[in-house]
Formats: structure tokens, sequence, C-alpha cells
């Protein structure tokens, strides 16, 4: 079959006809005139090459085929009117949307807890899939990889983003800054993830620079000692981005809007 001989309107037609069996009524439904009925009925005749409706005594009946094709053009239907309301709306109590979240670890330890709690209350089946940062994170937006990024500010350009979110106490330490202190830094160890720190210091004489609320939270767990660093640090700003794509999405929007809002919390 072309598939460029039947369009939408014709699916919506042959519906209502496969559900009333009846030209009249299903005109009725469409808002059409019999006569219109009457003539995509003759299009979607020749289009499968089956009559679909034929009358028998006083009655219309379908043919074979038409009853075959009832089930599947209802959920064809049905798809379709989904697919074209995902965006239109949006309820958070039925949703079963999944996020896909790109995170830095302090991101991680410090919102992600509040939000999926948020989330449990106000859309309890919507899924988070969570992953570590990556080298291009442009990229991922942009392919798809990830609804949402959150990162630094400044390591993803020309993509929408939202300042604020969280404030860490730190960024980094110039070794100048460390020199003017009488302090001469030697690295002995590197590691990739803020988390990781308290657990590599734990029984060392090491020391690091970490965020405050990370280091807080991992006292709890490590035994290690908090000090406040003896000159001032800039903040670090943590930023969400996403493809400019999901800008009208409710629900993508309704997320940005929880985070935020976790963020002020916090």
């Amino acid at each position: 079959m072309n598939l460029r001989r039947l369009d939408l309107n014709l699916l919506v037609t042959l519906h209502a006809v496969l559900r009333h069996r009846s030209v009249t009524r299903a005109a009725g439904e469409l808002g059409m005139t019999q006569s219109g009925v009457s003539g995509e009925l003759r299009h979607l005749r020749r289009v499968f090459g089956d009559q679909l409706l034929v009358r028998v005594g006083r009655e219309w009946k379908l043919t074979p085929l038409a009853e075959q094709l009832t089930e599947p053009v209802s959920d064809i239907m049905r798809r379709i009117e989904e697919t074209v309301s995902h965006h239109a709306t949006f309820d958070p109590r039925t949703s079963v949307r999944e996020f896909s979240l790109v995170v830095s670890d302090y991101a991680m330890l410090v919102l992600v807890q509040p939000l999926v709690r948020r989330l449990g209350a106000e859309a309890p089946s919507v899924t988070l899939h969570l992953h570590p940062l990556t080298a291009d994170l442009a990229e991922v937006l942009d392919v798809g990889g990830a609804d949402l990024v959150m990162a630094p500010s400044g390591v993803v350009e020309g993509r929408p983003c939202r300042w604020g979110v969280g404030r860490p106490a730190l960024l980094a330490v110039p070794d100048q800054e460390l020199a003017r202190q009488g302090v001469h830094r030697r690295v002995q160890m590197t590691v990739e993830s803020f988390a990781l720190v308290p657990y590599m210091l734990e029984g060392t004489r090491l020391v690091a620079v970490v965020h405050e609320r990370v280091g807080r939270r991992m006292q709890e767990c490590a035994r290690i000692k908090l000090i406040a660093p003896p000159f001032p640090i800039d903040p670090l700003l943590e930023t969400m981005y996403w493809n400019p794509t999901a800008d009208d999405d409710p629900a993508h929007r309704r997320l940005r809007e929880l985070l935020a809002e976790v963020a002020a919390q916090v």
C-alpha cells in the first residue's frame, strides 16, 4: 500500500465508520455531511481494495477485512491522540515520564535526595535516571542522552540554563594563595569525585578542599575533621542546562521548577 494515499483525516473517518457501522452516524460524530463521509469512504475503499461497509438487507455490515481493521485502527487513533496531547498537558499524579539527569556528585549528594522526596509526593510514577558528568555535556543534551545537566556554571555553552541551583562553599584554591599562607602543596592523590574525598582522607595526613555541605555529610560516615580555610574562597555556582526543544514541555518545565525550589530550600 502507498501510505501517501492515506492521510490522518481518512483514518479519523475510517475509525468512526468502523465503530458506528453507519455513514450517517459517523457523519454526525465527525460534524461532516453524509456525502462528505461517503466520499472519504470511497477513497478508503480504493486504498484498501475492499468495500469495508456493505448493505446486507436493511442493515450495514462490516466486511471481514473491516472487522480485522477495527481493533488496530482504534489502537492507532488512541496512540495518535496520546502523542499529540503528550506535551499539551501534564498530570503529575498519573504521569509515567522518565527523565535522565547528568549531575555532578555535589548535586547528587545535596539536591537529588530532596528532589526524589518531592517527586514521590507530587509525581509518584515519574522515574529519574542519574548519570555522572561526561566530557561533552552539550553533545549529551543535543543527542537526547540527558533531559537535564546539573553542573558548574559555564561548562555548557549555548543552551538554556538556570543559575543558582545550590551554592557550594568553594571552587578551587590557587597555588599562589596557598603560597601567601606559607603552604606549599604537594599532590599525592587525585580522584574524580568530591564524594570520595573524605573516605580517601581517613587515616592519613592528607588535606583536601571540599564543599562544606559534602564535608558535613561525610563527617557522619568518615572519621575526618573539618577546618575552615584561613582565606576566602569564591563560591561555585551550580547550574542546570537543558535542550531548547524542552522549553515548552510542561513535564520538563515542572521538573526544572522542582529543582529550583529544592535548591532554594537547601
